[in-house]
């Protein structure tokens, strides 16, 4: 007996090119120079086989390293003043640009993997950025069973909404 099987591929990996993110868990982590947190982002692309998929943001509070962390304050919006704790940022939905990279495990496999490379604002424009291959007018309502996320007060323009509900 011969099972067939499809030839699409169908790993759900995210592809290339900007997406909706939430972060959803963090854990604080030592690494050897400074501690740093890893942040476990949620992909929202409903309808497509990547929806909810999940990849990991690291952020090091090296002052060396600090441009990424003003990166994801910036995308964030968060205040410029104060200070915060990664908890705070838990349901927050934001923009980033996914490049693949080749990745190398500890046994010497080499594998493509989805990498964050650019943190954006939610309401941003993404100009300069390659647009991600989706088709975004098909993208359904998520199920209101879940909690809103909290935003942090962004409004998205209505030129980038197109009337449409966010698809959180």
């Amino acid at each position: 007996m011969s099972t067939k099987f499809s030839l699409e591929r169908q790993s759900g990996q995210i592809p290339e090119g900007v997406h909706i993110f939430q972060i959803i868990e963090f854990e604080e982590k030592e690494g050897p120079k400074a501690p740093y947190i890893q942040f476990t982002l949620e992909c929202n692309a409903q309808g497509e086989i990547w929806d909810a998929q999940k990849v990991w943001l690291n952020i090091s509070l090296s002052p060396s390293a600090r441009w990424k962390m003003d990166e994801f304050l910036d995308a964030m919006e968060a205040d410029g003043k104060g200070e915060a704790t990664a908890r705070e940022f838990l349901g927050k939905g934001f923009k980033a640009y996914i490049k693949h990279e080749p990745y190398t495990d500890q046994n010497g496999i080499t594998r493509t993997t989805p990498n964050v490379s650019q943190l954006l604002p939610l309401h941003s424009d993404d100009v300069g950025l390659p647009k991600p291959k989706v088709d975004v007018s098909k993208l359904a309502k998520k199920k209101k069973t879940e909690p809103e996320p909290d935003l942090g007060g962004a409004v998205l323009p209505l030129d980038a909404v197109e009337d449409e509900d966010i698809p959180f």
